[in-house]
């Protein structure tokens, strides 16, 4: 859809230079009929003519402006990321909460569905995630809340497996599933929010790939209160999500 974008902005520049040519053809075409056709028919045949060929260059000239206006271009923002209805992240190695954790928990109180890719190293943080938040029972009082008044609404963990965190092929085609996945469980794209916090670099490039396929589709990043100076995030005073907003057409 990229490759796609990219030839619609090479049709649209030829098409509003074309018009653009016509327009100025259409002028000279003009003013030489309105000269021979007052020599010859009269000025009242004279200013049929003109008006016709000055309804064209009109019509023209407003398709022109109407195709330059509609073409889409290159843009990005961030602002505070909202909870939402879906949310993908890639769990990390590592003791203690991961990113993937982190951004469910702030996202727990409208969160129905979350899809994890989970590598095998990183399988036992992924079943850690699953038992507290997928089999979350309000009347076990061995389970603390999930959040600040949890109302102890279910959260579907779906797992997606990465055999290769290096082959940004496979975890591209992974993530334009979950996509389709999410329109069966009517969950719209506005309403998903990819976190690429703790994936590895291979695979927040496949997150951002797909993102762009599409500008209803956002990212969200973790952003840390504060770094240490080693320029390493401090778990303890939390993090921030930001939403990645953005179209990238193409140039």
């Amino acid at each position: 859809m990229i490759k796609n974008s990219s030839l619609k902005a090479v049709i649209t520049n030829a098409a509003g230079a074309i018009a653009i040519l016509i327009f100025g053809k259409t002028i000279d075409l003009a003013i030489t009929i309105c000269s021979n056709t007052l020599e010859n028919k009269g000025w009242t045949f004279t200013i049929a003519v003109m008006g016709i060929i000055l309804f064209i260059a009109i019509v023209l000239r407003l398709w022109n402006w109407w195709m330059l206006r509609s073409r889409r271009k290159s843009w990005i923002e961030h602002r505070n990321a909202e909870p939402v209805k879906g949310l993908i992240a890639a769990v990390s190695l590592g003791k203690g909460e991961t990113a993937a954790e982190t951004a469910i928990k702030l996202h727990t109180p409208k969160l129905q569905h979350c899809w994890l890719l989970v590598t095998k190293q990183a399988d036992d943080n992924y079943q850690k995630i699953y038992r507290c938040y997928s089999k979350y029972d309000p009347w076990d009082e061995t389970q603390g809340p999930r959040y600040p008044s949890d109302d102890g609404h279910p959260i579907e963990i779906h797992k997606r497996e990465i055999d290769n965190p290096n082959d940004i092929d496979n975890v591209f085609n992974v993530m334009k599933g979950i996509y389709r996945e999410a329109v069966d469980f009517g969950i719209s794209e506005q309403d998903i929010l990819c976190d690429y916090t703790g994936a590895t670099a291979s695979v927040s490039a496949a997150m951002i790939l797909v993102t762009a396929l599409s500008e209803n589709r956002n990212l969200q990043y973790l952003m840390p209160n504060e770094v240490d100076e080693n320029g390493r995030a401090k778990s303890e005073k939390g993090s921030t999500p930001l939403l990645i907003d953005f179209v990238m057409p193409g140039e």
